[in-house]
């Protein structure tokens, strides 16, 4: 255990079944050993959510600023400041797969006709949609913009407990 108060407290409690009979001794360690096995993965998923709560915090405050930055900025065609963006993910998406030694499960994905078609069609979707916002900036409408990406998921919800019951 990393948690220091945690450490006393199963000492403690390592002390008072040392005291006690030793089948009673024994029925306790077991019970004690599956409780802090249990502690322990919990203090992991614990961890795990904190990552996941500044993970929402850090994608939050950065929509926040990308409106800034891109008035900033000041680029007279929108598509251009979509195109570096995906030129420059797309780049840094290849150098973490070839860090990570994903390359070769990306290159068989692609290989299927139907997964290769699939891609393009999201990746100008995306732009397009990426696009329209970075239009929507450049012309002052970001509010507009904002209540659409907000409104867009209550939508798609909607609409798909409808068509699919």
């Amino acid at each position: 255990l990393t948690n220091p108060a945690l450490q006393a407290y199963y000492s403690g409690q390592i002390l008072a079944i040392q005291r006690r009979s030793p089948i009673i001794e024994l029925k306790n360690a077991v019970d004690n050993q599956k409780v802090l096995q249990d502690l322990m993965n919990n203090e992991k998923l614990a961890t795990k959510q904190d990552f996941g709560v500044f993970y929402a915090l850090s994608a939050g405050i950065l929509w926040g600023i990308v409106p800034v930055y891109i008035h900033l900025v000041d680029v007279e065609d929108p598509y251009e400041i979509v195109a570096h963006r995906s030129i420059w993910s797309a780049g840094l998406l290849f150098l973490v797969c070839w860090i990570g030694g994903q390359l070769e499960g990306i290159w068989a994905l692609l290989k299927s006709p139907r997964n290769f078609c699939n891609f393009f069609l999201t990746a100008g979707l995306l732009s397009l949609n990426w696009g329209i916002y970075v239009y929507s900036v450049q012309t002052e409408q970001v509010v507009a913009a904002a209540f659409g990406y907000f409104i867009y998921p209550l939508l798609t919800v909607t609409l798909s407990v409808i068509v699919l019951g």
